[in-house]
């Protein structure tokens, strides 16, 4: 049988991370965005990843809460997750007329953008599919089953999108020096440890012990790993 779970558990979860809880609840603003910082657009996505690890998780849960109304509260909340995940994102997904690197924020900013803007309409369509239910209608098996493999396949594509945002992110940070002819960072010391903390913070050493599908874990490391080999990128020095 299925476990129900009440929605006081919903909400234990995402208070577990506050700061992410607080983002999706009032869409926390964030700084005016340097679209050409490659620091400034990771530590935003860093962010957008958290609340799209919690936003996810929800989604997930919503199907076993017992009461419908619950449910709806909980589709409800995952929704604004991703409209958050995008208002962060927006400023780095417009094409710039910038520095390469701007143009690579930019890959990986409409790459992420496309991870929502997939995994949404299955969100919207479970939460309506809920409020039917409180209407007093109902849909049939066949309907159910279909909209399931629905968010299932776009789940599925939307962690490949993922993989290419963090790729795209990591790409971002560095410059081949052809004097050295090696590939520098962008970041300093502290920017790097500054950044490896937010993902440590947030999703611990990357096991699926501490949430998240292994896919949607395996996009997140190639983030931490480009950030962490000073061998490969070695950082800039401080100013």
């Amino acid at each position: 049988m299925t476990p129900k779970f009440g929605l006081a558990m919903v909400i234990g979860m995402v208070c577990a991370f506050a700061h992410v809880s607080r983002s999706i609840a009032s869409c926390v603003l964030l700084p005016t965005p340097h679209v050409d910082s490659a620091f400034a657009y990771t530590s935003t996505l860093i962010k957008a990843l958290a609340v799209l690890k919690v936003s996810t998780a929800i989604l997930d849960t919503a199907k076993d809460l017992a009461n419908p109304s619950d449910s709806i509260a909980a589709l409800q909340t995952a929704i604004n997750g991703f409209d958050c995940i995008n208002s962060y994102i927006d400023p780095y997904a417009t094409p710039h007329v910038l520095s390469t690197k701007g143009s690579e924020i930019t890959l990986s900013a409409g790459s992420f953008k496309a991870v929502t803007l997939t995994i949404k309409p299955a969100a919207e369509a479970d939460l309506l599919e809920y409020k039917n239910r409180m209407d007093g209608k109902s849909e049939s098996v066949s309907n159910l089953k279909a909209n399931e493999r629905d968010g299932q396949i776009r789940r599925e594509l939307a962690w490949r999108m993922l993989k290419n945002a963090t790729l795209a992110a990591c790409l971002s940070t560095w410059n081949f020096d052809a004097a050295q002819q090696r590939a520098v960072s962008l970041l300093t010391k502290a920017e790097r440890a500054s950044l490896l903390t937010g993902i440590f913070q947030s999703f611990g050493d990357l096991s699926s012990d501490n949430g998240g599908t292994p896919s949607f874990l395996d996009a997140v490391t190639v983030l931490r790993d480009c950030l962490a080999d000073e061998t490969k990128y070695p950082s800039r020095p401080a100013p």
